[in-house]
């Protein structure tokens, strides 16, 4: 298991335009293109593949940073984000809900993202494919 460390991030910004969005206040900070969820409480907050329970969700991606109490969107289905620079994902492979707090992605299969919520779509993009609303 590799992180998918995010160099240069952005989204497509027609696409992006497109794409469901959600609007809320991070209850925690936030970064760049990190896979975040709603809590309980409304709030967004980064999401956390290490168990198969609800902080495993995937709800959308966040493309800037926010602190606690800012507003934040989330992207859903569909949005390309230009993950890297470096040119380093597998075009058709699916990436994953890193197992940590942070939001991040991998690139093998999480215990609380088995199937994979991203695709590669080039070198450089990743597409969120599906959403989870518990963990796999």
């Amino acid at each position: 298991m590799t992180a998918v460390v995010s160099s240069n991030p952005g989204a497509d910004n027609i696409n992006a335009q497109k794409s469901t969005k959600v609007e809320g206040f991070a209850a925690a900070t936030i970064g760049a293109l990190v896979a975040c969820r709603v809590n309980s409480a409304g709030a967004i907050v980064p999401s956390d593949g290490t168990l198969a329970d609800a902080a495993a969700a995937v709800h959308g991606v966040s493309l800037r940073q926010a602190n606690s109490g800012e507003p934040v969107s989330i992207y859903g289905i569909g949005t390309v984000f230009q993950w890297t620079s470096a040119g380093t994902l597998t075009p058709g492979a699916a990436y994953f809900v890193l197992g940590d707090a942070a939001g991040g992605v991998d690139d093998s299969a999480t215990t609380g993202d088995s199937t994979g919520v991203f695709v590669a779509v080039s070198t450089t993009d990743l597409m969120l494919v599906k959403l989870q609303t518990v963990g796999a």
